[in-house]
């Protein structure tokens, strides 16, 4: 099976069981495919962060909105002026 077919089929969710011990969500909601990618467990999950969200190091209740803008960028010279002393 190619990595496209293994990644279009565990994101459908066929692995998904409502027993949450065998569920390879684990109840959390969110289970991790063979190629490091997550996908929402249609039967448990219900609104939980994304694992590579949570993941991030921020508090669990920081909100984007709280971070600080990243600075505005260093002017660029334009490039008409003419620098060279001579």
């Amino acid at each position: 099976m190619s990595l496209q077919s293994y990644y279009d089929a565990f994101k459908s969710g066929y692995w998904a069981r409502s027993d949450a011990e065998v569920c390879p969500c684990r109840g959390c909601g969110w289970a991790l495919s063979e190629v490091d990618t997550w996908h929402k467990c249609p039967i448990h999950y219900a609104g939980q962060p994304d694992p590579e969200w949570a993941d991030c190091g921020m508090d669990d209740d920081c909100d984007v909105a709280d971070t600080e803008p990243a600075p505005p960028p260093e002017p660029v010279a334009d490039p008409d002026e003419d620098d060279i002393p001579f």
